[in-house]
């Protein structure tokens, strides 16, 4: 799939994103999330961490095609993107400022 991709659109698109913030499918689709799971994978332990390894598998897998066939002749770039939270101070005290700006260091 990616092969045809970079074939056919490569000469346009410069910057590729293989995967949009995996977690979200990943996690929150096993289970602990809103959206829809199937129970057979719902096991926290064990299937969270085969899909994140499938997901880094088909990333790299795309990523070394596309260094190899592509990138030297069409220039462009290749990653994934990894979603984050954002905390914002309830108030604009030192102690609220710290507070969220700790809340984005632990998770």
């Amino acid at each position: 799939y990616v092969t045809v991709c970079f074939e056919k659109f490569g000469d346009r698109v410069k910057d590729w994103v293989t995967f949009n913030e995996p977690w979200t499918f990943i996690y929150l689709g096993s289970g602990y999330g809103k959206a829809p799971s199937i129970p057979e994978f719902n096991d926290m332990d064990v299937d969270i961490w085969i899909g994140a390894h499938n997901v880094l598998n088909a990333h790299g897998a795309a990523v070394d095609v596309y260094r190899r066939k592509f990138q030297p002749t069409q220039g462009g770039k290749i990653s994934i993107t990894v979603n984050s939270d954002w905390r914002e101070p309830k108030f604009n005290t030192m102690e609220d400022i710290a507070a969220a700006d700790r809340a984005q260091i632990v998770r």
